[in-house]
């Protein structure tokens, strides 16, 4: 099935106002349990301000979350998709530029956010797209424990899984396994 991004994005995306506190756009974050935030102006997106921008543009330069605007730390740079594009596609963009969310925009009013969970939720099997873009940093410090199960989407019932274990040449989850 051919999916298109409005298939799977977030409707009402959690924003907050340029003139806005850091501190009070982490509190929105937290109280919404959400790892970005959509920076618009009425119904026009301008930017997105994510967890990494407060860590690596606040908290990293010693600036107080309650005197710094969003303005001051958001990223402005950001790629927007339609939501009549096709979800693939989509997500390989967002693989290979290394962006986590994608604003919807169309005719220049902001319609939602694409997020690699919301892909993930419809297309479940759409995982190793992902999975194979993502560089593992400082690979050569990290260790490496072999735990005997595989991770990935289940062939049976196409959830990602942790633990998936291999049945008559399948890789299945545990819950396959036992309906096996």
């Amino acid at each position: 099935m051919n999916y298109k991004v409005y298939d799977a994005m977030t409707i009402s995306p959690v924003t907050v106002s340029k003139e806005e506190t850091v501190q009070h756009a982490a509190q929105k974050m937290k109280q919404n349990h959400v790892a970005s935030l959509v920076v618009r102006d009425g119904d026009k997106f301008i930017a997105l301000v994510t967890e990494k921008d407060i860590t690596r543009k606040l908290a990293a330069n010693g600036l107080s979350a309650n005197d710094t605007k969003v303005s001051q730390i958001m990223s402005s740079s950001v790629r927007t998709t339609s939501s009549t594009a096709d979800i693939i596609k989509t997500l390989s963009i967002m693989s290979k530029i290394n962006q986590r969310q994608m604003p919807v925009v169309d005719n220049g009013k902001l319609v939602g956010l694409l997020t690699l969970k919301d892909v993930l939720r419809v297309q479940p099997q759409l995982f190793g797209l992902v999975y194979e873009n993502i560089n593992l940093k400082e690979e050569d410090r990290k260790p490496i424990y072999k735990s005997g199960h595989s991770e990935g989407v289940c062939e049976s019932c196409g959830l990602y899984s942790q633990r998936l274990v291999e049945v008559d040449g399948e890789m299945v989850c545990a819950e396959c396994k036992e309906m096996l």
